[in-house]
């Protein structure tokens, strides 16, 4: 009879193999290959056309959604659970649609749409 033992302990040439690939991550940053700032590629202009018709689209559909919201605050003078629902997902659309503006005003800069 042939025993086998188990262990969650990794072998140690899985260890060492790991920890040379993990020290040759961290010591050769000049291996990762990103492409730079400001290239002009043939579909940016039509991403930057579609961004601005969700982006506006957007807007639109939270300002009707702040007016319907108004009116069923007014008509049922009640705050229930849908009304609270409804809150989160306009608040979540302005976080969306407004979130490159906020993120700009803050002084974060990054990556974009």
């Amino acid at each position: 009879m042939v025993t086998t033992r188990t262990t969650y302990w990794p072998d140690k040439t899985q260890l060492v193999f790991s920890s040379l690939l993990v020290l040759l991550i961290l010591t050769a940053p000049t291996l990762a290959h990103a492409a730079g700032t400001g290239g002009n590629f043939p579909w940016n202009q039509s991403v930057n056309t579609f961004t601005q018709a969700i982006v506006s689209l957007g807007f639109a559909l939270i300002m009707l959604g702040l007016f319907c919201l108004g009116a069923m605050f007014i008509q049922s003078r009640e705050w229930g659970h849908f009304a609270n629902g409804f809150v989160a997902i306009i608040v979540a659309g302005a976080l969306m649609v407004g979130g490159p503006t906020v993120a700009t005003a803050l002084g974060i800069t990054g990556a974009v749409v």
